[in-house]
């Protein structure tokens, strides 16, 4: 009877170990993303009113156009959100 010897099981590397970092382009930073354009967009607005209030601008039609472009946004940005809160009241809803 012959018994060879026994060799190192080949197992997981220690890198296969290490936790992986977050899915670059998810869709948290996304999120993130537009919710500082948004901001952004806004700030834009609030300056662009300001400067006119002061006479430094005297384009009214842009700043409106600003205000109203931010203004579409933010109402989207809160559909959004309530359609995502729909989704997940109505997945607590469902039955094991």
């Amino acid at each position: 009877m012959n018994i060879e010897s026994i060799e190192a099981i080949n197992g997981i590397s220690y890198n296969q170990l290490q936790p992986k970092a977050a899915i670059s382009g998810s869709g948290f930073d996304a999120i993130i993303q537009q919710i500082n354009s948004l901001d952004q967009q806004y700030k834009t607005a609030e300056s662009s009113a300001l400067k006119m209030a002061s006479g430094e601008i005297e384009n009214l039609h842009q700043v409106m156009q600003q205000i109203d472009k931010a203004s579409r946004n933010l109402n989207l940005a809160i559909q959004v959100r309530n359609k995502c809160i729909e989704g997940l009241q109505e997945i607590m809803r469902l039955q094991v």
